[in-house]
């Protein structure tokens, strides 16, 4: 087993793996370019080990080698300094010299440590995020399909709007649940320090982007519109009344869209509840290009997060 980029022997996984009956392993995707390959096992109970309990122990591990190896390096360093200051070819200036190398190479040590232990930290907060993610993903899902069935029984007639970039995603959905309103826009993901509103396949980078932030220390809250006429605008109202800044993500160009349309209203309704301008990161002023290179053109996570530090950036 690999982890942060040691080879572990079948000792060192014992207990980190739960031992139970040999059935066929499950392998799941990397979270971060940490772990290349996990291995999960089946409990006597028939229960799937817990994937981010087994992760976050592997990140600790690798996390505890690497301290482990700084010291070893700088006792080494400590004596080759001591053989060093002591030989007789030393010249007088060179004792001052190698304390100073010694210093320098303890800092180091030091900076390399606290590293350590910030990624710890920030692997151990995706992971509770990527948690958090899947839920929603299961709630979006569940959503698109009583959604549809809503507008196929509408009596007006409706639009509705399907992003080809998540056909492929799948989800259970819950027939017993109640659907919300058709026209309802819904929070995705709680926060209180900024309100990122956007639709379509934007949710997903919207809630990636979130993930990131929390790592960082700030709290997105994030709403779906789903109806883009109308716009459920109370419920983006009480979201920005609690946070004071805002930031609308869309597909399409800048100007007179929909999220120019947000940003208008919003700043209308909670104009005093405001701590920075409403922001909004969209298309480019572009016809929109081929499947090859149109990665570039939608919002991205970078793109995102650099709108929610500028707002961030506002002083109250």
């Amino acid at each position: 087993m690999r982890r942060y980029g040691w080879y572990m022997t079948p000792s060192e996984t014992k207990g980190l793996v739960s031992q139970g009956p040999k059935k066929s392993p499950k392998s799941a995707a990397p979270l971060t370019a940490a772990a290349e390959r996990l291995t999960m096992t089946e409990t006597k109970s028939n229960h799937p080990t817990d994937f981010a309990s087994l992760f976050i122990k592997g990140v600790e591990r690798a996390a505890e080698l690497q301290r482990k190896s700084l010291d070893d390096a700088a006792k080494l360093n400590a004596e080759a300094i001591a053989v060093y200051k002591k030989s007789p070819l030393t010249v007088p200036a060179l004792p001052g010299v190698f304390d100073l190398a010694g210093q320098a190479f303890e800092g180091y040590v030091t900076t390399q440590k606290s590293v350590i232990d910030q990624i710890v930290k920030q692997t151990a907060a995706l992971v509770e995020s990527a948690k958090d993610s899947g839920e929603s993903a299961q709630k979006v899902a569940s959503d698109f399909a009583k959604t549809i069935q809503q507008s196929i029984e509408h009596d007006d007639p409706i639009i509705f709007c399907e992003p080809k970039s998540r056909y492929w995603e799948k989800g259970e959905v819950d027939l017993d649940e109640a659907p919300c309103g058709l026209f309802d826009a819904q929070v995705r993901r709680t926060g209180s320090d900024v309100t990122l509103i956007g639709y379509g396949s934007s949710v997903k980078t919207m809630l990636r982007a979130a993930q990131t932030a929390e790592t960082e220390g700030t709290s997105i809250e994030v709403i779906d519109a789903r109806s883009v006429s109308p716009l459920d605008l109370d419920t983006m109202a009480r979201s920005l009344e609690k946070t004071g800044r805002l930031v609308v993500v869309q597909e399409s160009p800048h100007t007179a869209s929909i999220g120019s349309e947000i940003v208008a209203e919003l700043s209308q309704r909670c104009f005093y509840s405001l701590r920075a301008p409403g922001l909004r990161v969209s298309g480019y002023h572009v016809p929109y290009p081929p499947s090859r290179i149109e990665d570039d053109y939608r919002p991205s996570v970078d793109r995102i997060l650099d709108a929610v530090d500028r707002v961030m950036g506002f002083e109250s």
